[in-house]
Formats: C-alpha cells, sequence, structure tokens
C-alpha cells in the first residue's frame, strides 16, 4: 500500500500532461483498491482464506470461492516476527492438471503466484508463532523442487 502512495506523490514531480497524470494517477487508485480487497480485506474471489499444511510439507491453499489449490512454498518469502509473506506457486501436477479456468494469466503462465501475507495482530500470536517456527527449523525444502 505504500508504494501507491509514493506513487501517487511521484506524478506531482513528473512533467507529464494533465490528461496522462489523471490516467496514470485512476490507474493506481484502481491498483491500490484491488490490492487492499485481495489482501487486508480478503474480499477478492481469488483471496486466499484457508492454508493447511501437512504432515508430509505439502501446501493446500483455499481461495475465498472454494478453489482448492495444491501449491508450493517458494524461497523468497519474507518471515518476520510482526508479518510474515508467504508465496505460493502452483504444485508442478496441478499446474498439468489445472492451467485455470479462465482465458488469460494462468492459461499462459500455469505457475501462477499466490501470496499470503500474515500480520502479527490478525493471527492467533500461538498459532503464528508456531507457523513462523516451522517454517524456519522444519522440514527442510529439497532444492530441486523449488
Amino acid at each position: 500500500m505504500g508504494i501507491h502512495f509514493v506513487a501517487l506523490i511521484l506524478i506531482y514531480f513528473l512533467e507529464f500532461t494533465l490528461f496522462l497524470s489523471l490516467f496514470i494517477f485512476a490507474f493506481i487508485i484502481c491498483s491500490a483498491y484491488f490490492t487492499i480487497n485481495k489482501y487486508a480485506l480478503l474480499d477478492s474471489s481469488k483471496a486466499i482464506v484457508k492454508l493447511i499444511w501437512d504432515a508430509n510439507n505439502e501446501w493446500i491453499l483455499e481461495a475465498k470461492d472454494g478453489e482448492i489449490i495444491q501449491a508450493e512454498l517458494k524461497r523468497d518469502s519474507y518471515i518476520h516476527s510482526f508479518m510474515t509473506i508467504l508465496i505460493f506457486s502452483r504444485s508442478p501436477d496441478e499446474a498439468k492438471r489445472n492451467p485455470g479456468e479462465t482465458p488469460g494469466l494462468r492459461k499462459l503462465h500455469p505457475g501462477y503466484k499466490y501470496n499470503v501475507i500474515l500480520l502479527k495482530d490478525n493471527v492467533d500470536a500461538n498459532d503464528f508463532r508456531r507457523l513462523r517456527v516451522r517454517l524456519k527449523v522444519g522440514k527442510p525444502i529439497e532444492d530441486d523442487i523449488l
């Protein structure tokens, strides 16, 4: 969200025509709206509302629209005591079996990424701590998988 705010400020300093500045402004506002709905309010139909990490180190994500996704956790996930950002991609088997229901990005790029942002205050403190510990010292991830 901060990047949207910075982008809005930068529009003022750039020498664009009024029409182009208004167009970019509207685009940034729309992007901020969709970002807030998907990651903060979880109002988007594609927002991830449930995570399951089983004993076999496999992840299952559930979207708000009921879609079940088998996913793999990417190495570039961010883990901190205040915020954890989990970045997933469809598992290779899932991507081959279910390339996407709608034309567009998912059919062209079956390795679609799913981001889950967990903040300290929107998750049970004990569960959040256990998740962070398991992510840091849990079952190692093989290099050839990711």
